[in-house]
């Protein structure tokens, strides 16, 4: 799975992670089978993150963390489709696991797509913390069968 590219600027903070991108409606098997790189528009999709956060720091961090997928179509034009997943933020040492369901035919066009994922850390009030990462996913094609 490729690993995060995290921005940390924190003493006694260490974060590390990985994203992948598997097709299908189960989230079973994953991280079993290899990830997908070729899905058909009828099927859904999931990208797992995994990370996790080690410190003495991590005891009084607090908020939440935003996952984000974001894809743009290859040779021109944009998609508008981002699913994002806000999770809790927990105090203290942690590893997270939890992935964004993308339901089939949320990709409208056929086409190969640029797929990053995204991991930010917001505070209590909403305001972006000091602490971000993205990961490039490769090129995924979508197609109709």
């Amino acid at each position: 799975m490729p690993k995060l590219n995290f921005e940390e600027s924190l003493d006694r903070f260490t974060i590390r992670g990985w994203v992948g991108m598997w097709e299908g409606p189960s989230t079973e098997e994953w991280p079993a089978t290899p990830p997908s790189d070729i899905i058909q528009l009828d099927q859904s999709w999931n990208v797992w993150f995994w990370f996790e956060t080690i410190g003495d720091l991590c005891n009084i961090m607090c908020g939440e963390w935003k996952l984000q997928v974001l894809l743009e179509k290859m040779g021109g034009g944009e998609t508008d489709v981002s699913p994002s997943k806000t999770i809790k933020c927990v105090c203290g040492s942690h590893t997270y696991i939890d992935h964004i369901h993308v339901p089939a035919r949320t990709i409208k066009e056929e086409g190969v797509y640029r797929v990053i994922a995204t991991v930010r850390l917001f505070g209590p009030a909403g305001r972006p913390g000091p602490v971000a990462a993205f990961v490039d996913l490769g090129l995924v094609q979508f197609y109709e069968d």
